[in-house]
């Protein structure tokens, strides 16, 4: 494990461990379908990861979080989803149809 000047796991080195988490629908890891929005650490030094579902409705959200916690394990001592409603953000590169 690489970590940082301040003890942290370099962005970089999560969101390939994040790209071995696959939508169970689609076979695609999340971070290439564009539902990690984005990774930031608190003032406690747990990792927030910022995520969206391929639908509001998904019923696969407690089995991505769980294959977020088999890849995150060996790299961070403390993490957590903040869900991202899909209204809030648009999921991957802008459209030129409706998304």
């Amino acid at each position: 494990m690489t970590e940082t000047v301040q003890g942290r796991v370099p962005q970089e080195e999560i969101e390939e461990a994040l790209k071995e988490v696959i939508d169970p629908e689609l076979g695609v890891n999340i971070v290439d379908l564009g539902l990690l929005y984005g990774l930031r650490w608190d003032e406690d030094g747990t990792l927030i990861l910022d995520l969206t579902l391929t639908t509001a409705a998904c019923p696969l959200q407690e089995v991505i979080e769980e294959q977020v916690q088999a890849n995150l394990d060996n790299l961070v001592d403390s993490w957590r989803v903040n869900w991202v409603r899909s209204e809030e953000r648009r999921v991957g590169k802008e459209c030129s149809e409706p998304c």
